[in-house]
């Protein structure tokens, strides 16, 4: 509930997509604003582009249209100005940007630059050395160029910068150049969810899940090779959901697959959303997060919230995944192979207490009753003269 230390903030969360397509920003931002509303004066996201995810009670969604010479970059129709007027109109006290690279990162700036806002930037794993040299040398070098000439001095001295993992806040010092960040873990909502439910009785089944987009940096493809080349038998599947992002490389893995000796135990399902969702993880023996680069990832904390274990990167910044029951590997298809024959060694019992460890891993550090009360009191801390 609201009290009176929050009563008085009122918070617009700027960011490019809200919907499928920007899957674990569009995720995170959702639970946070969800979280917030019940507890300040008023929150609000201000996107651009396609809203086809939920939309949390008490948040106002503000949609606005992406001028048609600028669909990749996504500058709104009456951009800056639109954007001043909503400030006023609702009297936002605090404005947090999400992401850097397109329009919403330079209005952001601007608008709060004028209106004299504090403002907070979320970088989510865009700044890491992975993230920039995908995409290649040319996608790189634009990058670097967008952000020296232009991004750099318009950010350097008007933003809070906030990291989501300790590796990502030494991905940001090393290429903003400003030691100053904030570390706050992406977090979930488990107020439906209580410790004392009762933990699914029958036991998983044998099956490996991957969850995600299917694109380059999230790593199936190294997935399903491990899976390919490890010892697991024939009554163990993979099953990979989410996405088609990239036609191509998707042709790519469903050839991959095709020619695995283990082909008959792989298989595509698709996007899942929902109550699909949550019974795919719920039902795993164990999910594979094999990003390239990743911020802790949110189908790591959706799968434990469920007691399901994760296999997932040490790109995703969660170093101490292992002490709460997951396994780290390294960003290759070997040890991912490794990890994956570990986990077929685990017994029923091994399964379901490493799910347990999780679990309790997730309520106390990353459930928004912990990380959402602690963005307030950093909220509270912050006033407009860092963006003089």
């Amino acid at each position: 509930m609201t009290d009176r230390h929050n009563s008085a903030m009122r918070v617009l969360h700027l960011i490019d997509e809200f919907s499928t397509t920007n899957t674990g920003v569009a995720a995170t931002v959702s639970q946070l604003a969800g979280w917030q509303a019940a507890r300040v004066g008023w929150v609000g996201i201000w996107t651009s582009g396609e809203i086809n995810i939920p939309i949390p009670e008490r948040v106002h969604v503000l949609p606005n249209s992406v001028n048609s010479w600028t669909p990749r970059w996504r500058y709104p129709v009456n951009g800056l100005g639109n954007l001043l007027r909503v400030l006023q109109e609702h009297e936002v006290s605090h404005l947090h940007v999400h992401g850097v690279w397109q329009a919403g990162f330079v209005l952001g700036m601007l608008a709060a630059f004028i209106q004299g806002l504090p403002v907070v930037l979320s970088v989510h794993g865009m700044w890491s050395p992975a993230a920039l040299r995908h995409g290649g040398r040319a996608r790189q070098l634009k990058k670097l160029s967008y952000w020296n000439f232009f991004g750099r001095w318009l950010m350097l001295s008007r933003a809070a910068l906030h990291a989501i993992t300790p590796l990502e806040a030494l991905h940001i010092r090393a290429f903003a150049r400003r030691s100053e960040t904030i570390v706050l873990p992406n977090a979930i909502d488990l107020s439906g969810s209580s410790s004392h439910q009762i933990i699914p009785q029958k036991p998983p089944l044998k099956q490996v899940v991957y969850l995600g987009r299917l694109h380059p940096i999230k790593g199936p493809d190294l997935l399903i090779k491990a899976f390919s080349d490890s010892h697991l038998s024939s009554d163990w599947e993979l099953v990979l959901a989410g996405p088609e992002e990239v036609p191509s490389y998707v042709r790519e893995l469903k050839a991959q697959a095709d020619a695995s000796r283990k082909s008959s135990q792989i298989r595509f399902v698709g996007p899942c959303y929902g109550l699909e969702k949550k019974t795919l993880l719920a039902g795993a023996w164990v999910v594979v997060v094999p990003s390239h680069s990743e911020v802790v990832g949110m189908v790591n904390l959706e799968a434990a919230s469920l007691y399901t274990p994760t296999i997932t990167t040490h790109a995703t910044g969660l170093l101490q995944w292992e002490s709460g029951g997951g396994l780290l590997s390294e960003t290759t298809s070997d040890g991912l192979r490794m990890a994956l024959n570990a986990v077929t060694e685990w017994s029923s019992e091994e399964r379901l207490q490493r799910g347990k460890r999780v679990r309790h891993m997730v309520e106390t550090e990353f459930s928004l009753d912990t990380v959402g009360s602690a963005w307030l009191s950093f909220y509270r801390g912050l006033d407009g003269s860092t963006n003089r």
